[in-house]
């Protein structure tokens, strides 16, 4: 699909339906934690998975995803992503590792606005 520069087509709060690859362009990642930890915003380039992780842990959508530029993505209905993980271990252990590291750094952002700490001194 293509998507058009400055398009927000993914809302923070949102029910996760699918998930999404960037075949090209770039894509800004915002949420509500990250102005309130003062964590600048964060971009996705060429070949990036996203969306999984909400997928994975069943829950409402943590970060809005905005285009930066003119993109195509790959968007992946919620029931294909789950079977093409079932079918494929090496692709379930790869999006599991990344699904871990995001919730870890999404987890620390948590505990630094909890203690009042700017993210960057950690």
């Amino acid at each position: 699909m293509r998507i058009a520069a400055n398009t927000c087509f993914v809302e923070e709060g949102t029910l996760p339906r699918s998930v999404y690859f960037l075949l090209s362009g770039s894509v800004m990642k915002d949420s509500k934690l990250n102005r309130l930890v003062g964590v600048q915003n964060s971009y996705l380039i060429e070949g990036s998975i996203f969306g999984e992780t909400d997928l994975m842990k069943n829950r409402n959508r943590t970060e809005s995803y905005i285009t930066v530029s003119d993109c195509y993505l790959l968007k992946i209905t919620k029931a294909l992503f789950f079977e093409v993980m079932e079918e494929f271990d090496d692709f379930r252990a790869e999006v599991e590792d990344i699904v871990q590291q995001r919730e870890i750094m999404r987890l620390a952002r948590i505990e630094a606005f909890k203690l009042g700490i700017d993210e960057q001194t950690y």
